[in-house]
């Protein structure tokens, strides 16, 4: 055993060293001429122009050259030439790198060239000579006390692994500039090799003459302007706090829009007796019944199967009996799932026959809860037709305020990139709200902790946060990176989180609630009930507006095909507390109905899908609400969760090696 240790020791430890050491040994490279060809121009603008003599040994694909700037600076690159063996230029094409005599200069910072194919045998030696032509954009500093401009610019790149025998800058400046010395021109050459870790930053005062004259008419020379998003002292918690102030002004707003719009919306929305028909038409009772909050969801449920003679409902001595009066295969599918878990053995059962059989299973059936559960997905269809405010946001607003005070600054020079992302976040946000939308709703229903545990979490949004981080790594530095992926997750955690947010859709769902239900009451006392049919008296049952029918019916004696409720002293579904108090608001008598005041009993016998005179008395179904069998199931446990760089204080400068 201690033998198979040793040479996997060996294997893993030993084997590798000796065989990099011997691969670095094979593959090299370094400059033998770097020569740097620079001119300032009255502008502002310094065009730089850098001959490399590069000598590769082994499998290398050609040299590369990384740019730093400053943000507010900008670089162009102008040409890419190659020194052919007959002393001759030649431009090279920028394009695919796969490609030999190629380049690609990506997020204009890295310059690749592609100098050697895959299948070509190995570099042993060899010296290739590469010129590069570019443009420096504000990289002159101006001093307001002295009236001078600075300019402190590496013309090396001080991130390299390799040295270079010799290094050569000519710098000139057009006649607009006055060197504080008197100098036209500045030259120099280095009297030995460079090492990887030496650089050479020139760092000087001009006078631009117009303007030191007074001469000056035209803009001037452009320079970098030194504020306080883009200098290299910026900390990340500045950048952080432009997030912040990004999405608090979001957010306010949103809040100022929302309820501008609720304003507005109260004087505008009028709803018309077509409306009122076409939501009736599309909702069941029960979820009428959701919708507008009423607990009795199980009541209304029970009441319309006995209206449409589906089932029939009858209480004595202590006993209520339901009889099934149709065949399962005519009924909905909902209806089917309840009623199956209700008539557990044959078309007729009692309620203690339920009790009995869910004990001996060891189950347990909640008529409410199976209700609710079943019709809550239609009830939440009322909720989704709002669904498109939040989304507008979601995709415009934000991204737009987003980017004027945090994209905008950090951003300016390379603003094509990040139109791009911002675009990948609206596309990505889009397919993540539908995906999570739906669900979130039901648990919003059904179960709050839930809904409040997974609403703050939004993993789809989190996804697209982590998205996000990842197409930015090759474009920006990390840390700008961060910041997006930072700011694209608190505005999901504030824009979802926030109570204020609930409260405006609360508020906005109360108000359309308030004026349909004002619509509804209208349409019975002043519309036209001849459109409507005995399957309708329930919508009005679960809207807590039956005795708006009594009263219509009472006043113009039209609404007959409406009342299948005999001799009810209210009929609103209250809680158990305030049920007594409201039975005494209106007094009917019976109607249509071929039942005594004093029934109080439900009947199909009234409407045109009449249940073959079936009857129940309403305090019975409204008992049976919260009718329940078996021993609640219950969970145990719980989780929980918990949640070196450098700078330069010049420009230029940079990286260059081989890939």
């Amino acid at each position: 055993m201690k033998y198979i240790f040793r040479f996997i020791l060996i294997f893993f430890f030993v084997l590798p060293e000796v065989s990099f050491a011997e691969w670095e040994d094979e593959k090299t490279l370094s400059w033998d001429k770097v020569e740097v060809n620079a001119h300032l121009s009255s502008n502002g603008t310094l065009s730089v122009e850098e001959i490399q003599s590069i000598r590769f040994n082994g499998d290398w694909r050609g040299p590369y050259r990384h740019y730093d700037f400053k943000r507010g600076q900008s670089i162009d690159l102008i040409s890419v030439e190659k020194l052919g063996k007959d002393k001759i230029w030649r431009i090279l094409d920028e394009g695919d790198t796969e490609t030999k005599d190629r380049y690609s200069f990506s997020n204009k910072k890295e310059l690749k060239i592609r100098s050697r194919e895959d299948n070509d045998p190995p570099f042993q030696d060899e010296v290739l000579t590469y010129r590069i032509k570019l443009e420096y954009r504000n990289i002159l500093t101006k001093h307001e006390e002295k009236g001078a401009y600075e300019i402190n610019h590496d013309f090396l790149a001080r991130d390299r692994k390799d040295s270079i025998r010799k290094f050569q800058l000519n710098l000139n400046w057009d006649k607009e500039w006055e060197h504080p010395k008197g100098r036209k021109d500045f030259h120099f050459e280095s009297s030995k090799p460079l090492v990887p870790s030496e650089f050479y930053v020139y760092s000087s005062e001009f006078f631009f003459l117009p303007e030191k004259n007074g001469t000056w008419t035209g803009p001037g020379p452009s320079y970098f302007l030194e504020n306080w998003y883009n200098t290299d002292e910026m900390v990340f918690w500045k950048r952080a706090a432009i997030v912040i102030v990004s999405h608090v002004f979001c957010f306010l707003l949103f809040y100022l829009l929302s309820f501008t719009f609720l304003r507005w919306k109260s004087k505008k929305l009028n709803l018309s007796p077509k409306d009122v028909l076409s939501y009736l038409r599309k909702n069941s009772a029960e979820s009428i019944a959701i919708q507008f909050d009423l607990k009795k969801v199980s009541s209304v449920f029970l009441g319309r199967l006995v209206a449409e003679g589906k089932i029939q409902i009858h209480q004595a001595g202590g006993l209520v009996e339901f009889v099934l009066l149709v065949s399962k295969d005519s009924l909905t599918k909902s209806e089917k799932e309840i009623l199956d878990k209700l008539f557990v053995d044959s078309d007729r059962t009692t309620d203690v026959e339920i009790k009995k059989y869910y004990k001996k299973k060891h189950g347990y059936f909640s008529l409410h809860s199976e209700v609710y559960s079943r019709y809550s997905k239609e009830a939440n269809s009322f909720e989704s037709k709002f669904f498109s405010r939040w989304l507008l946001f979601s995709l415009i607003l934000f991204p737009l305020v987003n980017f004027i005070f945090y994209g905008y600054p950090i951003f300016l020079h390379i603003l094509v990139p990040y139109a791009f992302i911002l675009f990948a976040y609206m596309i990505l946000s889009f397919v993540f709200s539908i995906f999570d939308w739906v669900p979130l709703s039901n648990l919003k229903l059904n179960n709050q902790k839930d809904y409040f545990l997974k609403r703050s979490l939004r993993l789809p949004e989190l996804i697209t946060g982590v998205l996000l981080l990842l197409i930015t790594y090759n474009l920006f530095e990390i840390e700008n990176s961060f910041a997006l992926f930072l700011s694209a997750f608190l505005f999901m955690f504030f824009f979802y989180y926030i109570p204020v947010a609930s409260e405006i859709d609360d508020q906005w769902l109360v108000f359309v609630k308030k004026k349909l239900k004002d619509a509804i009451k209208d349409y019975i006392q002043n519309g036209d009930l001849s459109e409507l049919s005995g399957k309708d008296s329930m919508d009005f049952v679960a809207l807590g507006l039956y005795n708006e029918i009594l009263k219509r019916h009472k006043e113009k004696n039209d609404a007959s095909h409406l009342l299948v409720l005999s001799g009810i002293g209210s009929i609103e579904i209250e809680n158990e507390g305030r049920k007594q108090k409201r039975s005494s608001r209106i007094k009917t008598s019976s109607v249509d109905s071929g039942s005594s005041a004093s029934e109080k009993s439900f009947s199909g016998g009234g409407g045109t899908s009449a249940g073959g005179g079936a009857s129940v008395s309403w305090d019975t179904l409204d008992g049976l609400s919260e009718f329940s069998a078996g021993s609640r199931p219950t969970s145990s446990g719980s989780s929980s969760s918990r949640s070196g760089s450098s700078s330069s204080s010049s420009s230029g400068g940079g990286s260059m090696g081989g890939w």
